[in-house]
């Protein structure tokens, strides 16, 4: 912005000079000693030729003052919308290093409850399996007591050996279903309960390996027999 106003006092500086210069000038020329001797037609001649040039001055120093602002402040709004993008891609990073600290947080909580949530599933099952007459009282709180490989396995394991020692047991279970609404009621839970447990697993583990294990170990075959049968009766 300094070399404007450089410009601008040079274009003043000028015009004063050359004023000074042409108003000598003339009256050299004509040969005169006051302005009153001077005709009219004479006067606007030497006030268009000494005012002319510069108006023409001043409107070039105008044009390129204006000029150069403007580029001047392209250049600012550029710059500023450099380091608002800076600052922007900064808040954004910072977010999402925060967001990343709470999930990690979230996870952590997560899966140090998990064995709770496993257990409440688990005994949701053996719910199932006593109402429906699977297996008696005896054997599930034996499986509950001494679990081998974990409670949930343990009565998991219960239902799948039955299911597969049972002629017609998905049939047999969706009678029931139909029969009994304290048994479908019971089975509604389980499944509302394996959805939820699901879908927060799906949220917290990022490589897949516990989804995983659950869906294609002990419970999700339980699940995968309980749905069906489910979805069938009500079908």
């Amino acid at each position: 912005m300094l070399g404007l106003y450089y410009i601008v006092g040079f274009a003043v500086v000028t015009s004063v000079v050359w004023g000074v210069w042409a108003g000598r000038y003339f009256f050299a020329a004509y040969n005169i000693s006051g302005v009153g001797q001077i005709l009219p037609t004479d006067m606007s001649y030497m006030i268009f030729a000494t005012v002319l040039p510069i108006i023409l001055l001043l409107m070039v120093v105008a044009i390129v003052f204006f000029a150069i602002a403007h580029r001047t402040n392209r250049a600012a709004i550029a710059l500023q919308m450099v380091q608002n993008r800076v600052e922007i891609e900064s808040l954004v990073g910072i977010s999402n290093s925060l967001i990343s600290l709470k999930k990690l947080g979230f996870s952590r909580q997560f899966f140090a409850t998990l064995p709770i949530l496993l257990d409440d599933i688990g005994l949701v099952i053996a719910d199932i399996i006593a109402k429906t007459g699977m297996a008696s009282e005896v054997v599930l709180f034996d499986a509950i007591s001494n679990p081998r490989g974990g409670k949930l396995y343990a009565i998991c394991k219960i239902m799948l050996d039955i299911r597969d020692s049972t002629p017609h047991f998905e049939e047999n279970l969706r009678r029931r279903i139909k029969r009994d609404e304290v048994v479908l009621r019971t089975i509604e839970a389980f499944l509302a309960k394996y959805k939820r447990l699901m879908r927060a697993v799906e949220d917290y583990d990022t490589d897949g390996l516990v989804k995983e294990s659950l869906e294609n170990g002990a419970l999700g075959r339980v699940h995968g027999v309980i749905w069906a049968s489910a979805n069938e009766a009500s079908a």
